[in-house]
């Protein structure tokens, strides 16, 4: 396999836990990838079934050119605040014709993981996908 080299700057905490656990920086960057791949792949499949198509479109909609930190994404308490300061201002629930407050209890059942990757992938759609037409419906029938 070839070697790609990349530059990249870390957070001291993360310097330091590499330190400690890994013998080089190689070997973490290479755990770091194949752990977040992993992740990304069971979260996905465990959220399957959970929301329907109204409730994931509002979802998308509602963070439409919004994103929030790596370190805040994984907090359930902080998205769902989000959430909630998105439909007092848009009224999603209202909107896309479904119950908001089912979408939160849903949302409150959902592990870091899953919050965390439903975010990253409704920020991928909207950075690479959501101009190609029929955008929308394909992401919609991949993410439920």
């Amino acid at each position: 396999m070839a070697k790609t080299f990349i530059n990249f700057r870390l957070h001291i905490e993360n310097i330091l836990a590499i330190q400690k656990y890994f013998k080089d920086r190689t070997e973490a960057v290479q755990y770091a990838i194949d752990s977040y791949f992993f992740l990304r792949r069971a979260s996905l499949r465990e959220i399957k079934g959970i929301f329907t198509k109204e409730e994931f479109i509002g979802l998308v909609q509602c963070s439409k050119g919004k994103n929030l930190t790596s370190e805040l994404k994984a907090d359930k308490t902080v998205y769902m605040a989000f959430l909630k300061s998105q439909n007092e201002f848009s009224r999603i629930g209202w909107k896309y014709g479904f119950s908001f407050d089912k979408l939160l209890d849903k949302i409150g059942k959902l592990s870091s993981a899953q919050i965390y990757f439903i975010q990253e992938e409704i920020w991928r759609y909207w950075k690479y996908e959501s101009r190609k037409v029929g955008a929308i419906d394909d992401f919609i029938i991949f993410m439920i």
